[in-house]
């Protein structure tokens, strides 16, 4: 259930991102048709996931289309303050309006799926929220961070783990090449949608530390609905869809032919000898 609901991420950010450039209804649609399936795919731990991320990503695309900056460049703080200041009230209150429909649609479509589901909801062992202590079970511990450059370092799988900790939902392992084309992507042109998608991704993995930072218990306190979930290692859904975007944003960056760019061009260089020496 929860790969079945995760796959659906990506629609869900792509129609966002239609939807708030291009006030349309198609975009309507699209949420509407994502939220649907993401909702009756059965885990709402990552349907929740999902939309926070997808509110973030709309915020950010409805402020690009108000002329504040673009995607691809950035603009001083005073252009961002006129841009947001003549916006008109009405066309935030559309903006909203078009999202929440999108929304609502979607959870109406789930309907069938997602009362009975609500209903059981009181029988469950979450219902009423869970103290913090059972909140911040199955977080990441700080030492297996290692597992994005040494997955294997603890054993391969729960039958030969030997680590001090739980071994479930703790891999978060893209390949050595996914960061290096990610970090790239930071290092030769670090733009609005670069920052943002990388910003999305740290606080995913500052979230999935549980009780060892203050992020999760942030949520925790503050958000609604993050006080009946556990298993934040969980958020490593949304670190990996980021490192996966910004690891396409540098191998776009290190094969787009741009000789005004010495920098792409010699880390460009470097890292295709690299490929080819491997």
């Amino acid at each position: 259930s929860m790969l079945s609901a995760a796959v659906w991420l990506p629609w869900l950010l792509l129609a966002v991102r239609h939807l708030a450039v291009h006030h349309s209804w198609l975009g309507v649609t699209g949420g509407a048709i994502t939220v649907w399936l993401m909702t009756t795919a059965g885990h709402q731990q990552t349907l929740l996931y999902g939309l926070t991320v997808a509110a973030a990503w709309w915020l950010f695309w409805v402020i690009v289309g108000r002329g504040a900056f673009t995607a691809d460049a950035w603009t001083g703080a005073a252009a961002v303050r006129d841009a947001l200041r003549t916006t008109p009230i009405r066309g935030w209150l559309a903006d909203i309006g078009r999202a929440a429909l999108a929304l609502v649609l979607g959870l109406a479509l789930a309907a069938p799926a997602l009362l009975p589901s609500l209903q059981l909801a009181d029988r469950s062992v979450l219902a009423g929220g869970l103290s913090y202590e059972d909140a911040t079970t199955f977080s990441i511990e700080p030492i297996a961070l290692v597992h994005f450059v040494l997955p294997k370092v603890f054993g391969s799988n729960p039958t030969d783990f030997w680590g001090p900790f739980s071994s479930g939902e703790i891999w978060g392992y893209v390949g050595i090449a996914t960061l290096v084309l990610a970090a790239l992507a930071l290092a030769i042109r670090p733009r609005p949608t670069v920052v943002l998608i990388a910003g999305l991704g740290s606080v995913a993995l500052l979230y999935a530390l549980g009780p060892w930072l203050p992020v999760h218990g942030w949520a925790y306190r503050l958000a609604p609905l993050y006080d009946v979930i556990r298993a934040p290692a969980r958020a490593y859904l949304v670190l990996d869809l980021a490192l996966a975007l910004l690891a396409g944003l540098g191998l776009q960056a290190i094969t787009r032919r741009e000789p005004d760019d010495r920098r792409a061009r010699v880390l460009g260089a470097t890292v295709r000898t690299l490929i080819i020496a491997l």
